[in-house]
């Protein structure tokens, strides 16, 4: 049974991705309900209409994007949002401040009538997704930010405005306007939601974007016929033919020919491996130098690459959300703010002096303003912008709150090798010279002179280290699976593998020469000299790994190159599990397989190979080098590309952590005091009602406390190798 997949407008925490999942499964004949927050869609198996979806999806405040909805534009409104919000934020508190309510006249009371509409109309239009979503949620009894946002700011709305209207009726302590509060805290909502709706934006382009590595035309071969088709028209069991140079376009398998091809996008080991008879190919790898007669295996959304962008896809909506620290504070603080503020009036009604009602509302919605949530609201933005900010500093860049709160828990950290714990880019590391008529810089000369008319990856490594121009060449030939050969001065020389041994009929062991080696330079069947070109581990690994080490954090690699090598380079850096010959795939199965363990894992790779296993780990690090898939299924990237900033996020993770819960708890202290003179229980002794100037400078005070705390994040001590 096929799967449907729609795209809907608001989808933005785990809280949303419950509710929708509950909902859908509860309409008759829809089954096998997936959402992804990253995509914001929504996927599921049955026969249900699309009318029924759409209706069930609509009961619970969300609905399905039009094929027409600009997502950039989107983006750019909520900015538009946050300008106004803030905008109007300011002149209100300009325009009421000034103003002492005890000396209102018409003319006065017009003015105020006139702003505190402005004041709604720009909370309507700044707040609108906040207030329907905490409309569905109070319907359903289910309390978030959202609700708590809700609450506040039309409860300092009316409050302003029913004195406003009404001032003679309410006691003089409590006349004071709260306009200015109504709208500053939809101005930082929206900022954020900007932030983390470009963000989801860039996720779903670059996740898309592997399909762009697939070709568009493939050669099939029909006997002696060849003909050009579209890769989507390929069929099982096709022959189809791949050119030099060219994309693979489906996974099959090689049934005639030979050749060196680069599957880095899918291993991440930068040198090509040799294919022939019977070797599987994959779609979007690219044929180096000879010719390929492959058979069609699988095709369309069987190929390798598709798998790997749907296992990316999937594994994007299972990252946890730091707003649920939040939201589920909110689930207890804000019925509790109801039952303290309905409690209080009903006890104030036996009591209350004249006039009763308007003695009774200036309780009751002093309680509810004076919890609005301006400095709970900042408790976390602030900190998580001071953390990301100092982090930026450092050269590390962090994608959202999630990955902070998830680093200060990580157990163990996954790398990858190649491009990780590795340079990513053939050196040369050992050679060795057989004869005395040549020097080191003539034979590097040569081989450069040579490789300069290969496109193969090892040359890159013997380009790099010629210092001069190349020689000229002449018979130039690329000898397919072996090596290549040219003339230069008049003498013929071969640059080649152990292939290029045997074909020269060279015996390695009886020359002597290093078993080790992978690359030999030869004239007239005289060997010249012979080099080991590898992949060389960066300086900083095995300090990056000790640091962790004395963190308590255990180090794994997890990579496609074969296991001596994987050991070779783990014993170098201090890393004592491995595991290697791992498929893109299979990467993502043993990242599962440890969380099943039990492990807070972080993952750190480069490469679109490692792009599910990224998206699957609980946090996820790319180095800023690595493939654009690579970085967009990571939430932190390296940009100095120095792994000594692994260890340095982690610390600064635990610290911005620690630093929520101190904004968290502060918040409330102020939060509570204010509450319990606001229930008016001073008033039997003093006289005293909550004064309009303490329940502003209480405001005030914590959010002014909240921002100073979290800029402290910018002075802290992080961990210094």
């Amino acid at each position: 049974m096929s799967r449907v997949k729609l795209t809907l407008n608001n989808i933005r925490c785990a809280g949303c991705v419950s509710k929708i999942e509950k909902a859908l499964r509860e309409v008759k004949g829809v089954s096998n309900v997936s959402v992804n927050i990253a995509t914001n869609a929504v996927s599921f198996q049955g026969k249900a209409k699309t009318a029924q979806v759409k209706d069930a999806l609509s009961k619970i405040g969300y609905s399905i994007k039009s094929q027409a909805s600009n997502e950039p534009t989107r983006f750019n409104a909520y900015y538009w949002k946050a300008a106004a919000a803030f905008l109007i934020s300011v002149l209100s508190m300009q325009f009421t401040l000034p103003v002492d309510l005890n000396e209102f006249n018409t003319q006065a009371q017009l003015n105020f009538f006139l702003i505190a509409v402005i004041v709604l109309g720009t909370m309507l239009y700044a707040g609108k997704d906040i207030y329907l979503s905490a409309l569905q949620s109070l319907k359903s009894l289910s309390f978030n930010m959202d609700t708590l946002i809700f609450v506040g700011t039309f409860s300092a709305w009316i409050y302003s405005f029913l004195i406003i209207m009404f001032y003679k009726h309410f006691h003089v302590l409590s006349l004071h306007l709260y306009l200015d509060a109504s709208v500053m805290i939809l101005a930082f909502m929206n900022i954020g939601r900007a932030l983390e709706h470009k963000g989801k934006i860039k996720a779903a382009e670059h996740t898309e974007s592997l399909l762009n590595l697939f070709p568009q035309k493939a050669v099939r071969l029909n006997g002696d016929e060849e003909k050009v088709i579209m890769v989507n028209d390929i069929k099982k069991d096709d022959l189809i033919k791949v050119l030099p140079g060219k994309q693979i376009p489906v996974d099959g398998c090689i049934v005639s020919g030979k050749s060196h091809v680069d599957e880095s996008m899918m291993t991440g080991e930068p040198i090509p491996n040799l294919k022939k008879m019977n070797d599987n190919l994959y779609a979007g790898t690219v044929n180096q130098e000879g010719v390929l007669i492959m058979k069609a295996i699988a095709v369309g959304n069987e190929t390798a690459l598709n798998q790997l962008k749907k296992a990316i896809e999937n594994a994007q909506n299972m990252k946890p959300k730091i707003t649920q620290i939040v939201d589920k504070v909110t689930s207890y603080f804000v019925p509790a703010i109801f039952l303290i503020s309905i409690v209080a009036m009903i006890i104030w009604y036996f009591f209350a002096p004249v006039p009763k009602a308007t003695f009774l509302i200036t309780i009751g919605i002093s309680v509810l303003v004076i919890a609005c949530p301006c400095a709970l609201g900042l408790a976390t933005p602030m900190s998580v912008l001071s953390g990301i900010s100092r982090a930026a500093k450092m050269g590390i860049f962090i994608r959202n709150g999630d990955a902070l709160q998830v680093s200060s828990k990580i157990s163990h950290v996954v790398f990858d090798k190649t491009g990780t714990i590795t340079k990513g880019k053939p050196s040369i590391t050992e050679f060795e010279i057989y004869t005395s008529k040549y020097n080191y810089n003539e034979i590097i000369e040569l081989i450069s002179s040579l490789e300069n008319n290969s496109d193969h990856p090892i040359s890159l490594a013997f380009k790099d280290e010629n210092k001069g121009k190349p020689l000229p060449i002449s018979n130039f030939k690329n000898h397919v699976g072996f090596g290549i050969s040219g003339e230069i001065n008049h003498k013929t020389y071969y640059v080649g593998s152990d292939f290029l041994l045997k074909k020269l009929l060279v015996d390695k062991e009886k020359m002597k020469i290093k078993t080790s080696h992978n690359v030999y330079l030869f004239h007239e069947n005289h060997l010249l000299a012979s080099f080991l070109v590898s992949d060389m581990v960066r300086e900083e690994s095995y300090d990056t790994v000790k640091a962790l080490k004395k963190m308590g954090i255990k180090s794994i690699l997890l990579t496609g190159d074969q296991l001596l090598t994987a050991k070779k380079v783990a014993r170098q850096v201090g890393i004592d599990e491995v595991y290697a010959e791992v498929k893109p795939q299979e990467k993502q199965d043993k990242v599962i397989e440890m969380q099943q363990k039990g492990y807070t894992l972080a993952m750190i790779g480069d490469g679109i190979n490692d792009a599910p296993a990224l998206a699957q780990a609980d946090v996820s690090f790319a180095m800023g080098s690595g493939s654009d898939v690579a970085l967009t299924s990571s939430d932190i990237i390296i940009l100095n590309t120095n792994l000594t900033s692994i260890p340095k996020a982690i610390k600064l993770s635990k610290l911005t952590i620690r630093n929520i819960k101190q904004n968290l708890i502060g918040s409330f202290f102020y939060n509570s005091i204010g509450l319990i003179i606001a229930t008016g229980i001073f008033y039997p002794f003093f006289h005293y009602l909550l004064s309009p100037i303490i329940a502003s400078l209480a405001m005030a005070l914590s959010s002014v406390t909240v921002i100073f705390n979290a800029l402290r994040l910018r002075f802290m001590k992080i961990y210094k190798q």
